[in-house]
C-alpha cells in the first residue's frame, strides 16, 4: 500500500495528491470507520519554478561558487 506514495510526484494541491487521498480514503473504509470524508480547503501554496530552479552551492572563503548542484 505505501509503496503507492512513492511511484509518482504528488505535490499538495495536484490531482495526483487528490488520487492518492482517495486511495487512503477507500482503504480507510475498508478498516470499518464510521465516517471518512475528503474535506477541501482553500491555501496558498508555493509550487517550483521550472524556469528558475532552486540550487545549492558551496561558497569558498573569497566567495567563489566552488560547487554546484
Amino acid at each position: 500500500f505505501s509503496s503507492n506514495f512513492t511511484q509518482l510526484p504528488h505535490l499538495a494541491g495536484t490531482k495526483e495528491n487528490m488520487h492518492l487521498a482517495q486511495q487512503v480514503q477507500a482503504e480507510w473504509k475498508t478498516f470499518g470507520l464510521d465516517s471518512v470524508q475528503l474535506v477541501h480547503y482553500d491555501v496558498l501554496l508555493s509550487y517550483p519554478d521550472d524556469t528558475k530552479p532552486n540550487y545549492i552551492s558551496i561558497i569558498d572563503e573569497h566567495g567563489n561558487e566552488v560547487q554546484k548542484t
